[in-house]
């Protein structure tokens, strides 16, 4: 365990600068905190009840996109945050039109949000400035469940559910999608993208434990990382030396902290 308390700490988000920002309801609401890379000297930054859902930090650790309620309804908010001390500013709206945007996530440059909302029968990646605007819807077909960017800007990543998959497709759009990780692996709707690497909680089986795992999209090679009968919201460090995840106790969750190495 690195970050444990009486409440549920979930949605464990390193930054680049090392630290971590999480949501915990230790306070008596759902808040987000930020702790140091080892969970120590946790400082709550925010007080308004935002019912907040997921977190993403910008690549220059300076700024949090937060999927939350706004006034009552579903929001993408940012947060101007301290590069040197655990302090952030008020969030603001940068998309609050009652739309739900779901799994926000900042591309490498920084200049773009993708994350995932409806679009006619079924759920699709779309991509908006980060300074908020104007989205484009970015994926086709299939519904998906959540869109992840490469870290070189190449790729994006996304989930289908039939069967539970994770594919891939240029980022530009140009060109078709390959399937990555899917049967007989079967990857929960926790994951990340870290590197070349995909990183999932796999559920298990009859025949495998429930683990979190890596798959190399290079090798094509799978390895396990830690088995683990909860592995919520994975997530690795920028680098790449600890593996971060939320696992469910009395409490409601607890963030734990594996090492790493690709």
């Amino acid at each position: 365990m690195i970050i444990g308390s009486t409440a549920p700490d979930i949605n464990p988000t390193p930054a680049s600068n090392g630290r971590i920002a999480f949501t915990s309801r230790r306070s008596g609401s759902e808040e987000i905190w930020i702790a140091g890379r080892d969970g120590s000297q946790p400082i709550r930054v925010t007080d308004r009840k935002l019912g907040i859902e997921s977190l993403s930090w910008s690549p220059d650790g300076r700024r949090l996109i937060l999927q939350a309620s706004w006034n009552g309804i579903p929001a993408l908010l940012a947060m101007d945050c301290d590069a040197q001390e655990p302090r952030c500013g008020t969030p603001n709206p940068i998309a609050a039109d009652g739309i739900e945007r779901e799994l926000p996530s900042w591309s490498p440059d920084g200049r773009f949000i993708y994350f995932v909302a409806q679009a006619g029968k079924g759920r699709q990646v779309f991509r908006m400035p980060a300074s908020g605007g104007g989205a484009v819807q970015v994926t086709r077909g299939e519904p998906v469940t959540a869109g992840r960017p490469s870290g070189d800007g190449k790729w994006l990543y996304i989930q289908r559910l039939s069967p539970s998959s994770i594919w891939r497709m240029p980022i530009d759009g140009d060109g078709n999608e390959e399937l990555v990780v899917g049967p007989p692996d079967r990857p929960s709707l926790h994951w990340t993208v870290a590197g070349h690497e995909i990183v999932f909680w796999d559920t298990g089986g009859a025949d495998r434990p429930s683990a979190i795992k890596a798959f190399d999209t290079r090798t094509k090679r799978m390895r396990t990382i830690i088995e683990t009968a909860t592995g919520y919201t994975p997530a690795v460090s920028s680098d790449g030396r600890t593996l971060y995840f939320g696992r469910a106790d009395r409490s409601g969750g607890n963030i734990m902290v594996a090492k790493w190495s690709r």
